[in-house]
């Protein structure tokens, strides 16, 4: 093991958001080179959380927080690797839920979302930044939408205007257990730009001090480029989104925006840079396996949405459909997929692996998580049966992107 190093002042700051300042184990593990079980297992996971997805999921099973969920999170992950190394079983999902120190069920949702280190913005908006932000301010990598789209990582904002959803997807690295409530009142789109970049400066004030970070980096992340609304629940639930959307790019932003499709209306009035819908079933029995809808119908205003996707094109809106691909769930089925994906007609198509990491680990089994040559091998059976291209990857994030022509194209 390295020799420890001297406790930086981003450091100080993390400590500070996550109650005490790291035992000596902790500073070795997150400032010293890792070990190589946890760069084959923590490191080779990290996503963009940036995105949405679960890029953060790491970020929190590994990096974020330092509480007892997030310390479990990671000794679980190394000892999920040691196991299949040793040839033993990994652990099954009842078999995780006693390495948390607590059940979800049993905190509120912000006493949830403090231990897995967001930031409140406002009354009911939330931000956290993602591995891939970590990594681009010191110069060790960058989110795949940098190299897909040209997104820079340290610049990006990810953030929520809610925490309420309508899905418990089975996937999901968040605490989907624990429901959030609707705000007794919503704050107009100038106050969550405003607290969204002022709770992001605050994360990444460590930064300005640090010794590993790249001269200018700092500078420069003070003032995000790109907002990711994709951070936790569904984004089209608050009332003002349209108006959002606009405040953000009146800011100097680029705006991505994921949904899970189950509000058109709301996707009809807005207008983001890179609009992203989930498709993570094929047939209505895999989407209530799967995505667990909290009502009836949803999977018919999925359908619905995936034709206002094409809409959204004549508009200037890039699209793109998500799939989180599970390995025995939803992986059976690329022609039932490729026959929805033709009806949103999207400019790209990710496709990306389930990632066992957080909350997720409650539900599903480290074998649910699909290998990079699967991924690809899936992600090119659906480009070969809706009329697309491979156009990229990023083994470290376990994505394959897809295009009509093999393409890919930066937002600015």
């Amino acid at each position: 093991m390295n020799e420890k190093k001297p406790v930086t002042d981003c450091e100080k700051r993390e400590g500070s958001i996550r109650d005490s300042t790291r035992d000596s184990a902790r500073d070795s593990t997150r400032d010293s080179t890792r070990d190589s079980a946890r760069d084959s297992t923590c490191d080779s996971t990290r996503d963009s959380a940036c995105d949405s997805a679960c890029d953060s999921a790491c970020d929190s099973a590994c990096d974020s927080t330092r509480d007892s969920p997030c310390d479990s999170s990671c000794d679980s992950t190394r000892d999920s690797a040691e196991g299949l190394i040793k040839g033993s079983s990994p652990p099954t999902p009842s078999e995780e839920r006693s390495r948390f120190h607590y059940s979800p069920e049993d905190i509120s949702i912000d006493e949830l979302m403090r231990r897995q280190g967001y930031a409140k913005a406002g009354a009911h908006s939330a931000v956290k930044t993602c591995s891939w932000l970590k990594n681009s301010m010191n110069g060790t990598g960058v989110c795949y939408k940098s190299s897909f789209y040209g997104v820079t990582s340290h610049r990006c904002l990810q953030m929520t205007p809610t925490l309420m959803c309508n899905q418990a997807c089975v996937f999901c690295w968040r605490p989907t257990e624990v429901e959030a409530g609707i705000p007794d009142s919503w704050d107009d789109p100038e106050t969550i730009v405003r607290e969204s970049v002022k709770a992001q400066r605050k994360l990444i004030t460590g930064f300005g001090g640090s010794k590993n970070a790249v001269p200018g980096h700092y500078e420069e992340a003070v003032n995000p480029s790109n907002v990711a609304i994709s951070l936790s629940g569904e984004p089209t639930f608050y009332p003002r989104l349209p108006e959002l959307v606009t405040e953000f790019e009146k800011a100097g932003m680029t705006v991505f925006l994921v949904t899970n499709g189950t509000n058109p209306d709301m996707l009809r009035q807005i207008k983001p840079t890179q609009l992203y819908m989930s498709l993570d079933a094929s047939t209505p029995e895999m989407y209530d396996n799967v995505c667990r809808p909290k009502s009836k119908n949803l999977w018919e205003k999925v359908n619905e949405s995936l034709a206002v996707l094409k809409e959204k094109k004549s508009e200037g809106v890039r699209t793109v459909i998500r799939v989180t691909a599970v390995k025995g769930l939803n992986m059976a089925d690329a022609p039932g997929l490729a026959e929805l994906i033709k009806i949103a007609a999207p400019d790209f198509v990710e496709v990306k692996s389930y990632m066992h990491v957080g909350f997720s680990r409650l539900r599903l089994a480290r074998a649910n998580m699909a290998e990079q040559e699967e991924i690809r091998a899936f992600a090119n059976d659906i480009a070969s049966f809706a009329g697309y291209q491979y156009a990229g990857e990023s083994e470290p994030s376990r994505v394959v992107v897809l295009s009509k022509d093999g393409k890919l194209t930066n937002v600015r």
